[in-house]
């Protein structure tokens, strides 16, 4: 008995299978791109949360080891230096929503002195440790809450040695002193 076999030939893939295979695959693509695009801006957000939280705990920690403070800009002259009680803190203003300051109050007044506005760390008389800009062209603080009121423009968030807790002030202005929030603060 003889048997015959056949053999097939395998030709690869029609025209129609391969154009269904690359229009599916250019759809998941551009799912994946979507979606890449979103989890991008909310790592963004969250990596910004991130350092604005580690600035605070920073000026906490700053303020309760009693560091003298630390600037390039200027020198930083303390007359009583044996007695002398560093407050650090966190600065943020909605006119300038994409930067946040880190300062120590050198006169103790319970406010975030910024001779010029435009650029406070170049200034050879401010109290301006540190310009933080905000990663992101599409992020900004575009307000700021005490308790249930969000029409704050300023707050000033400090520390001061030996306590641990907040003192946040709406930074006063140049003829009124500060005025001390006991609500909650959000960014």
């Amino acid at each position: 008995m003889v048997s015959t076999q056949h053999t097939k030939m395998n030709r690869g893939f029609t025209a129609i299978e391969l154009v269904v295979v690359i229009a599916i695959f250019g759809i998941l693509s551009s799912v994946v791109l979507i979606r890449f695009s979103t989890f991008t801006q909310g790592v963004n957000i969250f990596n910004t949360t991130q350092d604005i939280a580690l600035r605070i705990k920073q000026a906490q920690n700053s303020a309760i080891l009693g560091q003298y403070p630390k600037t390039s800009a200027h020198d930083v002259w303390i007359d009583d230096i044996a007695n002398w009680k560093p407050k650090y803190g966190v600065y943020f203003d909605t006119g300038a929503p994409d930067t946040f300051s880190v300062f120590f109050d050198e006169n103790d007044n319970d406010m975030y002195d910024n001779p010029i506005n435009s650029s406070p760390c170049n200034a050879a008389d401010g109290e301006c440790i540190d310009e933080i800009r905000i990663a992101g062209s599409q992020q900004e603080i575009y307000r700021i809450c005490a308790g249930d009121d969000c029409g704050v423009q300023k707050v000033a968030l400090m520390f001061q040695r030996p306590f641990p807790d907040l003192i946040a002030t709406d930074n006063g202005s140049t003829n009124a002193s500060p005025t001390l929030f006991n609500e909650n603060i959000r960014i």
